[in-house]
């Protein structure tokens, strides 16, 4: 999803294709893109945060 979502950017800023396609790929119910997924080179995973949240 990461790979399909980064490389949909990657096309609306490169200007081959709109924000309004990508913003209808996102509003689709199979959430099916257009495109082929971004290189698995590079994409890792470098943090992540939690929110405490207070004891009832």
């Amino acid at each position: 999803m990461v790979r399909n979502l980064v490389w949909s950017l990657v096309q609306v800023g490169l200007g081959r294709r709109s924000s309004d396609d990508f913003a209808a790929e996102l509003e689709a119910q199979r959430c099916e893109f257009l495109n082929e997924p971004a290189p698995a080179q590079g994409l890792y995973l470098a943090q992540v945060g939690y929110n405490e949240y207070p004891l009832a």
